[in-house]
C-alpha cells in the first residue's frame, strides 16, 4: 500500500492523540477503494493478515487479551446500507469487537442482525449476558437497555439513568467504551439525521480513542457526520463505506500490533 507522509495536519484521527498536535500524518488523498486502484480490496487482505498473524485465528489465541480493540459503528437514517457495505469488507476473525449502535425501533434488532449476517464475514448477534463478547463478532446493540461491554467480554444490561433523546444511543455506548477500552476504542460514525453521537465522541477522544467517519458525500442524511468532523477533536478519516474497510484492515497494525510492524507495514 502506498502512503505518503505530509508536514501537516489533514483530515485525519487515525493519528494518536498524543501526535495530533504534531506535524507528521499519514496523507489519505487517494486512499479509497472507489478511486485508487492501488488500494487492497476487502477480498484481497486474507494474505495481509496472515503476514501480520492477524488472520482468523488471531481471535482465539488472544490469551488474557480477549478484546484489543472495540470499534463502535454509529449510523441513523440511512445507516443500514452503508454498515452493510462496510461489514462486507472486514475478513473473518478480524481481532476486534464491533459494536453497531443503529437508530431503530424495538423489535427490529435481531432481524437487523439476521439482515446484516448475509454480508458479514463476522458473526452478528444481539448481545446476550450469558455469552461473552468476544473480538472477531459483531454485536447489534438493542435500545431498551444500556448495554455495557467490560475487557474481559463481559457482558451486562442496565436501565437507562435518564430516556435517551435517540435509542439506542450512539452517545452512551461511546462513553460506556470509552471508559473502559480508552486508547482502544475508535468510533466510526455513518449516515445519519441527529445529534447523537458527537458527545460521545468528544469524550471517547479525551480518552485517547479515535473517530472516524463516512465521506458525507456518500451519506444519504451527513448530520451526524458532519456535527463530528466540526469539532477539533473529530479530524477525521473521510472516506466511503468500502474504503474505511479497506484502510481499517490494511492498517489493523497500527492498531493491534507494534509500532514497528506498522512502519514495515507502510514501506511496502
Amino acid at each position: 500500500v502506498d502512503a505518503h507522509v505530509v508536514d501537516q495536519p489533514l483530515e485525519l484521527a487515525a493519528a494518536p492523540a498524543a501526535k495530533r498536535a504534531g506535524a507528521t500524518y499519514l496523507d489519505l488523498r487517494g486512499l479509497d477503494s472507489d478511486t485508487n486502484a492501488d488500494l487492497r480490496p476487502a477480498a484481497a487482505v486474507d494474505a495481509l493478515l496472515a503476514e501480520m498473524d492477524l488472520g482468523p485465528a488471531a481471535a482465539s489465541n488472544l490469551g488474557s487479551q480477549a478484546i484489543p480493540r472495540v470499534i463502535v459503528l454509529g449510523a441513523s437514517i440511512g445507516g443500514p446500507d452503508a454498515v452493510r457495505t462496510f461489514l462486507g469488507g472486514i475478513p473473518e476473525g478480524f481481532p476486534a469487537l464491533f459494536l453497531l449502535v443503529q437508530h431503530l425501533e424495538n423489535g427490529f434488532f435481531e432481524r437487523l442482525a439476521q439482515q446484516l449476517q448475509k454480508s458479514a464475514k463476522l458473526p452478528v448477534r444481539v448481545p446476550d449476558p450469558a455469552t461473552p463478547a468476544r473480538a472477531g463478532e459483531i454485536l447489534v446493540i438493542p435500545a431498551q437497555q444500556r448495554v455495557r461491554i467490560e475487557t474481559d467480554g463481559q457482558i451486562t444490561l442496565g436501565e437507562h439513568l435518564a430516556p435517551p433523546k435517540y435509542t439506542p444511543s450512539i452517545d452512551d455506548v461511546l462513553r460506556d467504551t470509552a471508559d473502559r477500552f480508552g486508547s482502544a476504542a475508535t468510533a466510526i460514525i455513518f449516515s445519519g439525521m441527529a445529534g447523537d453521537a458527537i458527545e460521545g465522541a468528544v469524550y471517547l477522544t479525551s480518552l485517547g480513542g479515535e473517530v472516524w467517519a463516512q465521506d458525507p458525500s456518500s451519506c444519504v442524511v451527513s448530520s451526524m457526520v458532519d456535527g463530528a468532523r466540526a469539532l477539533y477533536t473529530s479530524q477525521v478519516v473521510a472516506l466511503s463505506t468500502a474504503g474505511l474497510a479497506a484502510f481499517l484492515v490494511t492498517f489493523a497494525g497500527f492498531y493491534l500490533t507494534s509500532n514497528t510492524l506498522r512502519r514495515d507495514l507502510l514501506a511496502r
